[in-house]
């Protein structure tokens, strides 16, 4: 039993440090063409993509699904600590490449974010909804616990790559603009 005066964050650690996540990766396995429809459908919805469900369509969230699977995996046997996620190379990858791509369609930083936090809706949701009445509380935690830590991650290496990839623009867009400012000034030396 948790010690009852531990902080909310430590007797979170400690129920979920012998969960068992086995039931989770089966049941996110199960059920992944359906969060993945449920998650195309919830950003459809969504202003950025103005119904336009072929502006919603991509295959790095399916990448992603399964990169965040594949650690939870990892983390299923009791005991086993799957590392961080932002470690995990497939993660990372999945997440970069979904948030360069929705800033070269055009998507703004908060709209990615949006999209992320909608997976996390769907997966949270179906485990949720398809939760056995014998799961213990610290396989919940657990899980749940990993899930967020997971697509935190994937949040903070989209918004790094948006971030990147805006501060790759700005250097390139500084090097024509003072390139072409001396090019006349040079002219005008000689």
């Amino acid at each position: 039993m948790v010690e009852q005066t531990a902080d909310v964050e430590t007797r979170a650690v400690l129920l979920a440090q012998g969960g068992d996540l086995g039931w989770v990766c089966g049941l996110l396995a199960a059920h992944r063409d359906a969060i993945l429809a449920h998650w195309l459908d919830a950003a459809t919805a969504q202003p950025f993509h103005a119904g336009h469900r072929e502006h919603a369509v991509t295959d790095h969230i399916p990448q992603l699904y399964d990169a965040l699977l594949a650690y939870l995996q990892r983390g299923a046997p009791p005991q086993q600590d799957p590392g961080a996620p932002l470690d995990d190379a497939a993660v990372l990858a999945a997440a970069q490449q979904h948030a360069r791509s929705r800033l070269d369609q055009g998507l703004q930083p908060v709209d990615v974010v949006t999209e992320f936090r909608l997976l996390r809706q769907e997966l949270l949701g179906t485990l949720r909804q398809h939760l056995p009445d014998s799961v213990p509380t610290g396989d919940i935690i657990a899980a749940e616990l990993l899930l967020n830590d997971a697509l935190d991650g994937a949040v903070s290496v989209a918004l790094r790559a948006l971030t990147d990839l805006i501060e790759e623009v700005r250097e390139d867009f500084l090097a024509t603009t003072v390139h072409d400012v001396r090019q006349p000034l040079s002219l005008i030396k000689g």
